[in-house]
């Protein structure tokens, strides 16, 4: 349960941050993520990146019974493997399909969502 309360406080403070720099900066957003997804290499390299990253996450943390909490944590580990995969196996075309609807509306909603998993998160890490 070690890991899991370490990486509730991680999981908490960084979607707790960029949830805030989602919500203040939502028109720059849009920018970074379109210039990501125009270059290749940058997305690539960004891929391999998130795919170890995502691969030690699940190593270290494929619980799948206990608290729900426990349970998020190992979905959005998941989750961030699966994200790095897509940006290293999906076309230009493949990846633009995916990202292409988000817009500053979508980064306020997924900007307050990541505050809200935030607090909770961070709130399980720390008070327990």
């Amino acid at each position: 349960m070690d890991i899991s309360i370490f990486l509730a406080k991680a999981f908490g403070l960084y979607m707790l941050i960029m949830g805030v720099a989602l919500v203040l900066r939502k028109e720059n957003f849009t920018g970074i993520v379109s210039d990501s997804t125009e270059d290749e290499t940058y997305r690539f390299m960004l891929g391999i990146i998130t795919t170890i990253v995502g691969i030690l996450l699940v190593i270290s943390h494929n619980i799948w019974s206990g608290p729900g909490w426990v349970i998020l944590i190992t979905v959005m580990s998941w989750l961030i493997l699966l994200k790095g995969i897509s940006r290293i196996f999906l076309s230009d075309d493949q990846f633009e399909n995916l990202t292409g609807w988000v817009g500053p509306v979508t980064y306020l909603w997924i900007g307050v969502l990541s505050i809200v998993l935030g607090i909770y998160l961070a709130y399980i890490g720390f008070a327990l």
